[in-house]
């Protein structure tokens, strides 16, 4: 879950987020993410319908803006899952340059297994 806020810190321009929708339920923080990101409930097509309109909007506008294309957490020991295509189709109709980012170590300072572990 640190993912986004090392993104966030590390990332020198201004973009908006897709995120799930889950992370609003923490007390606080949820609060905050809310006011930050474009959320999604990934079970429900309506929601995944509307974040793709307010992404497109967000990129009209010229705010750039940021997906994991894996869609969730890897658990699986491959380096990478296979992406989703909503990123590189937004971009496509949007006329937008897809700038890739990785993020190294990730399972080694926060493994899957081990709960509260950093």
């Amino acid at each position: 879950y640190l993912d986004a806020p090392a993104v966030i810190l590390s990332t020198p321009s201004i973009f908006k987020p897709l995120g799930k929708i889950e992370m609003a339920k923490f007390p606080v923080f949820g609060w905050i993410y809310k006011k930050m990101v474009i959320m999604v409930d990934r079970r429900d097509k309506e929601s995944r319908a509307a974040s793709v309109t307010a992404l497109k909007a967000e990129l009209n506008a010229g705010m750039s803006i940021l997906l994991f294309p894996e869609g969730t957490m890897n658990t699986s020991e491959l380096m990478l899952k296979d992406f989703y295509d909503g990123a590189f189709k937004l971009a496509v109709d949007a006329k937008k340059d897809i700038i890739p980012t990785i993020i190294i170590g990730t399972k080694k300072a926060m493994p899957i297994e081990k709960t509260f572990y950093l």
